[in-house]
């Protein structure tokens, strides 16, 4: 059983088409499903402070450069079941900054031998255009195309997502929807909609003969209704606090290293290098992660955190 799923998941990451720029890229997307999926949120028995900052494209003038800041906590330690969540994120590309401010809340119960997540978050998407230096030129005294200015549009929606997901030992699936009312953050342009986007994603943990040794696939499979993308990823797993493997995904081969530290503290990194068929131009990606668990009151615990997530 453990040899299949492993197999299924190098399978799919090896062969699977190359996933197109149009959909979000994360490489250490293993290390915070609630990014992806509310349903996550507060499912563990601890506080978390997740801060992460992706420069992508390097080597291209304007490239996407993300951070993304979430805290999140269970509410059990007020008779609640369930979790709540505050994230704030920034999602910049020329002409285009976006600006997400969201709250989230998710409902856990048992269910069989494992976990079911039912999750909502809701806030306010804001994006702010300024047209590139270039985009007031006429192209010549006598052109009838009217001059653009280069002032700055902005405009502000509400952004609704759901999801769900359900854990048992050493297994995670999880299924959301993000920008489920599609807001439209341009006056009067459909095309500037932020697109619906499908998230699974999955993951196993397979405990080796050897005691301080596991081996981690994940995927991660986004689609918008018109592009799709798989991420596929291995981990090495050491003492259950060093990390190093490798992913695939959005043309792209990328390096994966980190450490969890018994402080409760988690930093990860991983650098992207686009696949020699593709386009170099754009050079490599750099993507920094720094977590950390904690728990309130007397009763807090500093020291290894036992989980299929937060390894």
């Amino acid at each position: 059983m453990k040899a299949a799923v492993l197999l299924l998941f190098l399978t799919v990451l090896l062969t699977f088409p190359s996933a197109s720029q149009q959909l979000p890229q994360h490489s250490q997307y293993m290390w915070m499903p609630g990014r992806f999926n509310p349903a996550w949120t507060g499912s563990q028995d601890h506080m978390t402070a997740t801060l992460w900052h992706r420069n992508q494209w390097t080597s291209l003038e304007g490239g996407p450069v993300i951070t993304f800041a979430h805290v999140e906590m269970p509410l059990s330690m007020v008779g609640i079941r369930g979790g709540a969540g505050l994230s704030v994120a920034s999602d910049k590309a020329r002409p285009n900054r976006d600006v997400f401010l969201t709250g989230s809340y998710a409902y856990h119960a048992p269910l069989g031998k494992g976990t079911l997540g039912l999750g909502l978050s809701a806030g306010l998407a804001h994006r702010a255009s300024k047209p590139f230096p270039n985009d007031s030129e006429t192209g010549g005294e006598d052109s009838e195309a009217p001059v653009t200015t280069q002032s700055e549009e902005k405009k502000s929606a509400i952004d609704l997502s759901l999801g769900t997901r359900f854990q048992t030992g050493n297994f995670y699936v999880g299924l959301s929807v993000l920008h489920l009312t599609e807001p439209t953050l341009s006056p009067g342009d459909s095309l500037d909609r932020l697109k619906r986007v499908l998230y699974l994603t999955s993951g196993y943990t397979w405990q080796l003969n050897h005691p301080l040794w596991a081996i981690r696939p994940s995927l991660l499979l986004c689609h918008n209704g018109v592009h799709t993308s798989v991420t596929g990823s291995v981990l090495a797993m050491y003492d259950k606090r060093m990390w190093g493997g490798f992913s695939y995904g959005h043309d792209a081969l990328t390096l994966l290293l980190g450490i969890s530290l018994y402080s409760g503290l988690q930093i990860g990194y991983a650098y992207d290098l686009a696949v020699p068929d593709t386009k170099p131009a754009r050079g490599g990606s750099h993507e920094f992660m720094v977590r950390y668990h904690f728990r309130a009151g007397k009763d807090r615990n500093t020291g290894k955190y036992k989980s299929v997530r937060y390894l």
